[in-house]
């Protein structure tokens, strides 16, 4: 493999990692959304913006995801060989070691956003 692949392969894995957290996260947070709609019908204007603003995030970060696989893998050709494969995963898998804790505390903080009483 050369060394571009290998870095290419590297970034791909990082990349694809963070845009996936992120738009798992968006659709979590509109879910929490729905929740607090249901149960907080008085502030709903707030908790639609916040819907809006979620929804954006989960769609640039699926497009973008897909963008990602579609340069990396279809434009590029990198992921065919067994090294490069690797290469995406390890970067992919150390990258989670990064993202992994933030999940709590932003599923806790939406959660809060969309269902205190005010």
């Amino acid at each position: 493999m050369s060394p571009v692949g290998l870095a290419g392969c590297l970034v791909w894995g990082a990349a694809a990692t963070y845009f996936f957290f992120e738009a798992w996260m968006a659709f979590v947070e509109l879910i929490a959304c729905a929740i607090g709609i249901i149960r907080n019908r008085r502030r709903l204007h707030r908790l639609l913006g916040i819907v809006f603003n979620r929804f954006s995030h989960l769609l640039l970060f699926s497009l973008g995801l897909i963008l990602l696989f579609a340069v990396f893998l279809v434009k590029l050709g990198l992921g065919k060989t067994p090294s490069e494969t690797l290469a995406f995963l390890v970067t992919a898998s150390l990258m989670m070691f990064i993202v992994g804790p933030k999940i709590v505390s932003r599923i806790d903080k939406i959660w809060t956003d969309t269902n205190e009483k005010n």
